[in-house]
């Protein structure tokens, strides 16, 4: 017999964890003595099945026999696991470059390009043509821009064909969601959006009305946080399976009072529909002050982020979500997700979209997809040798960063470095949401 390869052991004064990311199962060691009996154990490698604890962490696949091959487990997995997002597609689609807010820490140039009406035709031909012969099984449209509900009315009316869409192939789901400054979201577009099977939004909250009108203010500098909060308490009264996550941007602004405003939101919003999450700020364009961005391991960050797992409304407290299979990898690792910019150009990394060096493809007038030579740089020779013997492994299957992937040079996988940043963040996970 042997440990297995997988096993990752955080151990606190409350107690000793020890997590399986392969059978995406933990157990929790509390007394002195089991914990002393169990680190013997590591130790030693001494295993008698007779032993209770042997016996039962044998059981469990935290010992495991010798002879197996845990790598091609988690190998066949993770294409298991891969291979089921084939019939399902998600599409990222930058409707507009264009804001109605002017963000302080906002990455993107404002220019005024949107989504052309030959390419909502392109894309409801692709989306059609492959429901109807048996490839889609599934379909998601993420709208994010800029501001998509700019461009409400192009919304509504390519929503409107995938519902005739939907009504003749009721066995295909159609789920969609959207990225919002929620300033647009009134009553009567939330109710349109809602019939049409826009059940997921992401809106940005700063904080309180003070911080937020200053780091969220209109283009002409009005304040936004009112009608935000007026649109959302409108949200909160509808029963219909929508959920909505609070995202809070953390910059020195506000990191000091972020947590109270999560409270009182979570006070004010439904348990049902409404979850929360933070990032902080990250100065990757010019266009972001470096003042304004934040280490996400800073004492102030780490602190925002203990909370939100402590809270019983934290986005990522849900089953541990990180911690499942491939719950650190990236999502446009499957086959048929891609961001579509408002040229029409194809990407398979979402924070690279406007970027014409990252594109794979190009979306075609009659709903085709002309992939570029680069594509299969995206799409295949994810597992390196290094993954063999790492024990974080079927968390990312290898496809941790796509862009990092590609970019990497002989030095190594620059993916695999972003990995170990991450294995910082799995023991937090460990024990903020398993011994929390």
């Amino acid at each position: 017999m042997k440990f297995s390869k997988y096993n990752i052991v955080e151990e606190t004064e409350k107690a000793l964890v020890i997590f399986n990311p392969l059978y995406s199962n933990y157990v929790k060691i509390t007394t002195d003595a089991d914990i002393k009996k169990f680190n013997n154990l590591l130790e030693t490698k001494i295993f008698d099945i007779a032993d209770p604890m042997v016996k039962a962490l044998y059981q469990r696949n935290y010992i495991i026999d010798k002879e197996i091959d845990e790598y091609e487990v988690a190998l066949n997995k993770v294409n298991e696991y891969v291979k089921g997002f084939d019939k399902k597609c998600t599409l990222l689609l930058y409707v507009t470059e264009q804001c109605n807010f002017r963000c302080i820490y906002c990455p993107e140039d404002h220019v005024n390009k949107r989504f052309s009406e030959e390419n909502w035709d392109s894309l409801y031909r692709h989306i059609e043509k492959n429901v109807r012969n048996g490839q889609y099984e599934f379909v998601r449209i993420s709208f994010f821009g800029g501001e998509p509900l700019l461009e409400t009315s192009s919304i509504l009316k390519f929503l409107d064909r995938l519902e005739l869409l939907k009504n003749e192939y009721p066995e295909v789901v159609f789920k969609h969601e959207m990225t919002t400054n929620g300033y647009l979201l009134t009553p009567e577009i939330y109710d349109k959006l809602t019939r049409y099977n826009v059940k997921h939004y992401q809106i940005t909250i700063d904080g309180f009305a003070d911080v937020h009108n200053k780091t969220r203010p209109l283009v002409n500098g009005g304040g936004t946080w009112e009608r935000i909060i007026e649109n959302l308490k409108y949200i909160n009264t509808k029963d219909d399976n929508v959920t909505i996550n609070f995202r809070a941007n953390i910059s020195p602004l506000n990191q000091d009072s972020i947590q109270e405003f999560m409270d009182w939101s979570m006070q004010t919003f439904d348990n049902k529909k409404f979850t929360f999450s933070a990032v902080t700020v990250i100065a990757n364009t010019e266009n972001v002050p470096e003042e304004l961005a934040t280490d996400y391991q800073s004492k102030e960050y780490q602190e925002i982020d203990t909370f939100m797992n402590h809270s019983n409304r934290g986005f990522s407290k849900e089953e541990v979500k990180p911690l499942k299979l491939l719950g650190f990898s990236c999502r446009y690792a499957t086959k048929n997700f891609y961001t579509i910019t408002t040229d029409g150009y194809i990407s398979k990394c979402g924070e690279a979209a406007f970027g014409l060096t990252e594109v794979v493809g190009k979306l075609l007038p009659d709903g085709d997809f002309e992939f570029f030579d680069n594509y299969i740089d995206w799409t295949e020779g994810f597992e390196i040798e290094a993954c063999k013997d790492c024990n974080v492994y079927p968390l990312c299957g290898a496809r941790s960063c796509l862009y990092k992937k590609v970019h990497s040079d002989e030095q190594g996988r620059m993916d695999c470095s972003f990995m170990q940043e991450h294995k910082q963040m799995i023991g937090k996970y460990i024990r903020d949401g398993l011994l929390g």
